[in-house]
């Protein structure tokens, strides 16, 4: 029976989970081909605590490990020894809905859970908590966070690319809140597994200016509109991934920010 992960840390990647964590190294290798001229340094990265992510981190390791041998130390994607968890990168807070299954949460809160499903934040309430106005709040927490740590490394790092590693609706809050636009937006740009974004956030700018969908690319089934959304997003410049990449984010998908 499918049930609300929420921020508990039950669940572990299944077999189709590590295999789209195992894809992700060649994606971003295939960005860094295409945007940064076959190379991208990725200087810093911010992982969930959740065990879900940090495996999905793992794997993504390993691919880099194995890319590193195979090509002798040449790659084109460097990432760093070491991350740095942050408890804000956990997924939302469902509280009493946290591992009870869907069906029966739709029995016995009809209201609520339509609210979650229909993306309306102010209806969604939980114990007397509202659950997706808590995450986008803490999302802006998290960028307040991530961003002073990175301007006292700027000199340091020399500006690569930043890395997070989190979860699908944190991955939704982080988007929207990086360019100030509000929980009505959930449900906007759902991040499939595994899916990459990147956003585009200068040191000197109070928000991100750009952003596109970077990973997993429209499956060539796509229709001919979902292709030119697709080339339209990659004209933008850069980072978001869901159980898994900021200013690379992982997990993604959708319409450009209004």
């Amino acid at each position: 029976t499918a049930v609300i992960q929420g921020s508990s840390d039950i669940s572990r990647l299944t077999e189709k989970g590590k295999e789209q964590a195992a894809s992700l190294y060649a994606g971003l290798t295939r960005v860094a081909n295409d945007s940064y001229g076959g190379e991208l340094r990725v200087d810093a990265i911010y992982c969930s605590p959740l065990t879900r992510a940090r495996d999905t981190l793992d794997i993504l390791r390993q691919s880099y490990i194995s890319a590193k041998k195979e090509g002798r130390g040449k790659v084109s994607v460097h990432l760093p020894p070491n991350e740095t968890v942050l408890s804000r990168l956990r997924e939302i807070d469902f509280y009493g809905w946290e591992n009870v299954g869907k069906n029966e949460l739709k029995t016995k809160f009809p209201a609520e859970y339509n609210a979650w499903k229909e993306g309306n934040p102010h209806g969604l309430i939980v114990d007397d908590c509202y659950p997706l106005l808590e995450i986008w709040e803490r999302a802006g927490e998290v960028w307040h966070e991530i961003r002073e740590i990175q301007a006292k490394r700027q000199d340091e790092n020399g500006g690569g690319a930043t890395l997070l590693v989190a979860h699908g609706t944190l991955g939704q809050s982080l988007l929207s809140t990086a360019f100030d636009i509000d929980a009505t937006a959930f449900r906007r740009n759902e991040f499939p597994n595994c899916g990459v974004a990147e956003i585009h956030w200068h040191p000197s700018k109070d928000r991100a200016t750009a952003w596109r969908w970077c990973h997993p690319l429209p499956p060539r089934s796509a229709s001919a509109e979902e292709c030119d959304l697709a080339r339209k997003l990659t004209a933008y410049n850069l980072g978001c991934l869901r159980d898994q990449l900021a200013d690379i984010v992982l997990e993604g998908g959708g319409t450009l920010p209004s």
